[in-house]
């Protein structure tokens, strides 16, 4: 047979070898079928095999319900999978926008460095930038793990804090423009931070990207 399927790959109509109609379904937004049946096509929306006999769809790692239009289910992978309704088919998309400009990856970066290990401690910038990284990790926020690193010298030193480093480098978790530290987890524009590292200064400095963390 030749299937017809719509913008989204749903079929909606099957021909014979002939040509001839030989099937034809309409569904509503959750998968119902308003005209037709599901019995001889038994695809459903995108990834899913309705099983006529139990009146739910198959989606590999759980069953749909077109009449509640959710899973029956949890994501098994959580809020991993980007959806704060665990048990919806698709998101919200109430959420595509943000009218404050409070829902963006520096806001929730500056919220978990409040209460990072080293935070607002003195040659703690190691400690703070992998606990960082870590909750970052855990709410899928994207962002670089930097180092700044003294080849001449042990000392790295701050315009503002002056000694802020005994061990050659110093670290921080740079997220789009912004980077988080131990003595900024407010965090800073990247351009200052480096101004404040007198990396413009001395070219001693080396600037090196440890790890990028994407996922």
């Amino acid at each position: 047979y030749s299937i017809l399927t719509d913008h989204l790959g749903t079929p909606y109509e099957a021909y014979d070898e002939n040509g001839e109609k030989v099937w034809a379904r309409e569904l509503d937004l959750y998968g119902n079928a308003i005209a037709g049946d599901s019995s001889f096509i038994p695809f459903l929306y995108q990834g899913q095999y309705y099983d006529e006999e139990i009146g739910l769809a198959y989606n590999r790692f759980r069953y749909y319900n077109p009449e509640t239009g959710a899973y029956i289910s949890q994501d098994p992978i959580g809020l991993a999978g980007g959806n704060p309704t665990l048990y919806g088919y698709v998101g919200d998309n109430n959420t595509w926008i943000d009218v404050w400009g409070l829902d963006c990856d520096v806001a929730k970066t500056r919220k978990l460095a409040q209460t990072a290990k080293g935070a607002n401690k003195l040659f703690e910038c190691k400690t703070f930038a992998n606990d960082l990284k870590t909750k970052m990790k855990k709410e899928g926020i994207v962002g670089e793990h930097i180092e700044i690193r003294n080849t001449n010298a042990p000392f790295v030193k701050s315009k503002k804090n002056d000694t802020i480093g005994t061990n050659y480098y110093h670290q921080g978790i740079k997220v789009e423009d912004t980077i988080f530290d131990n003595l900024n987890p407010n965090g800073i524009k990247y351009d200052d931070w480096l101004d404040d590292l007198e990396y413009h200064l001395n070219h001693s400095y080396n600037i090196q990207n440890l790890e990028i963390l994407e996922w």
